[in-house]
């Protein structure tokens, strides 16, 4: 299952939720270390950074003013945090796939990851599903809702910062 909705939430909600995130400039974000990768260059011995900056902030006790704006059940999370990835330049690489969260839901329940994008940008998420890749492109208000079960990955954004609310929630089936 991946489904994608466009306008997901009103263009003055989104308009307000990048704002708070990305112009305000009192959003705590924190630089994710552990994304952090290195190589040697073979020539010189220098040691440089293979990824780009990545920055998170989990929301803990804070999360019901952004589970109101997106119209997500608060009980139902079992993460919720903000990614903020800046530009690379021109990199066609992605980052390793992955699923959220790990282990067996409950019986009667299933596991759900969700991705709001905040901004426009022309860094896709690929979703895969059996053998098939999906790309979903960032556009502001965007929302893809998928099972936590498919491997996906963002792409690095080339020239504009990339957003996103990542949702990790537990629906009924």
């Amino acid at each position: 299952m991946i489904k994608i909705y466009d306008d997901y939430v009103k263009k003055s909600v989104s308009d307000y939720i990048e704002q708070i995130l990305l112009r305000s400039g009192t959003f705590n974000w924190n630089l994710n270390v552990r994304s952090m990768t290195y190589d040697r260059d073979e020539k010189t011995a220098n040691i440089f950074r293979k990824e780009p900056d990545i920055f998170t902030r989990s929301f803990n006790e804070d999360r019901e003013w952004i589970c109101k704006l997106l119209n997500i059940n608060p009980q139902q999370i079992i993460r919720l945090r903000a990614n903020l990835i800046m530009p690379q330049g021109i990199d066609l690489r992605h980052g390793p796939y992955h699923i959220d969260v790990s282990g067996q839901p409950p019986p009667g329940q299933k596991y759900v990851t969700a991705i709001y994008y905040v901004n426009d940008n022309s860094a896709p998420t690929v979703i895969k599903d059996g053998i098939i890749r999906k790309y979903v492109f960032p556009k502001k208000g965007r929302m893809v809702f998928f099972d936590n079960n498919h491997l996906h990955a963002q792409y690095f954004p080339p020239f504009d910062k990339r957003s996103v609310i990542n949702i990790n929630l537990w629906q009924t089936t």
